[in-house]
């Protein structure tokens, strides 16, 4: 039995492409609204194809917001490391329920960090020294790059 996935904020698509090579009777639906980001996507999608990792047709781009996607009702709304960059994650999460199946579910993956700069940089135990750097990392970039873009871009995610 087949299902339809929905890789919302898919990036360069090889979060979509490997969900399609494990489970080969899906159709997934790849939507990002960046351009740069879904050429890359495409151009993943079609070597993919050429190398049989994935059916022909099975990973479908969409360079647009979630709601402009055109696609019908899905079994599953996936939004892998993305949501933090969105103008509007509420809206956002809203969208992805409304375009979900009965019986379906929203997966959301997020980078495990504490809530504030200041906790990561005074934990300073030798159990939080292999994590520190990287929740150094995604907090300031989350907070210097990824926040001021999301909120910047025409169209925004809304």
């Amino acid at each position: 039995m087949g299902g339809c996935v929905l890789d919302l904020g898919c990036g360069n698509g090889m979060s979509s492409i490997s969900v399609a090579a494990a489970f080969p009777k899906i159709k997934v639906h790849a939507v990002d609204c960046d351009e740069t980001s879904m050429e890359k996507a495409r151009v993943n999608i079609r070597e993919a194809e050429r190398e049989g990792t994935v059916a022909g047709e099975q990973v479908v781009p969409h360079c647009c917001l979630a709601h402009e996607a055109n696609v019908e009702a899905v079994d599953l709304v996936l939004v892998w490391v993305a949501l933090h960059d969105m103008h509007n994650p509420s809206h956002v999460l809203d969208t992805a329920r409304d375009i979900l199946r009965p019986g379906g579910a929203v997966l959301v993956l997020e980078f495990n960090s504490p809530d504030n700069f200041a906790e990561v940089a005074s934990d300073t135990s030798e159990a939080a020294a292999p994590v520190r750097g990287q929740a150094q990392f995604c907090l300031s970039v989350s907070t210097l790059h990824c926040l001021p873009v999301a909120k910047a871009l025409n169209p925004s995610q809304v």
